[in-house]
């Protein structure tokens, strides 16, 4: 994948060359985000869905646990 592709897809070559090793995975998928929570364990979609977020709003997210803490949802980017 070329650093200047923004779109966030794999062409068929990368694709294509994905390999899992058999005694840890049995296959993967290419899976919406909105599809993650049925996909992953809670705390990692938890994550990563908090994470995808802060991305859209150019911000960071502060978590405990996969969660905001009570009073703070993100962090202003200059911190």
């Amino acid at each position: 994948m070329s650093s200047s592709s923004t779109t966030g897809v794999l062409s068929p070559v990368w694709t294509a060359r994905i390999s899992v090793q058999a005694e840890e995975l049995t296959g993967w998928e290419f899976v919406a985000a909105e599809d993650f929570p049925s996909h992953l364990p809670p705390r990692l979609s938890r994550r990563i869905m908090a994470a995808l977020a802060a991305r859209a709003r150019g911000r960071q997210a502060y978590l405990e646990h996969g969660n905001p803490p009570p009073s703070e949802e993100l962090l202003p980017t200059h911190l």
